[in-house]
């Protein structure tokens, strides 16, 4: 299910209803949802559908500006049929995005899951 570049994070409504969807899935297996602006409340949203989703293989969140939501490095950690996971930041340009980049504490909370 390739979702990139909707704008997710500004509907919070949609994005919530969204999730509850994610979470009942039993046979979506790849899901794209970068560069979608979902900052760390949105990422939070959708790695918490994500961990109740058993079916889903791959997952990108690439380009949504994550900060250190531990969301994503408990879906790592916890999601017994993840193989696949994409998560790209391009370097912040202002300070707003200096906030939510996805900092060195951030990569290695991932980093650690991942061993």
């Amino acid at each position: 299910l390739n979702l990139a570049n909707n704008a997710l994070g500004s509907q919070k409504g949609q994005l919530r209803a969204f999730a509850r969807g994610l979470s009942t899935s039993e046979s979506l297996t790849d899901i794209d949802v970068s560069n979608n602006s979902l900052w760390p409340d949105g990422i939070k949203v959708v790695c918490t559908a994500l961990k109740a989703s058993l079916s889903i293989r791959k997952v990108d969140v690439s380009f949504n500006h994550p900060g250190r939501e531990p969301a994503l490095a408990a879906l790592f950690s916890t999601h017994p049929t993840l193989t696949s996971v994409r998560v790209v930041e391009a370097e912040p340009t202002n300070r707003i995005e200096r906030s939510f980049y996805l900092d060195s504490r951030a990569k290695e909370a991932i980093g650690r899951t991942l061993l």
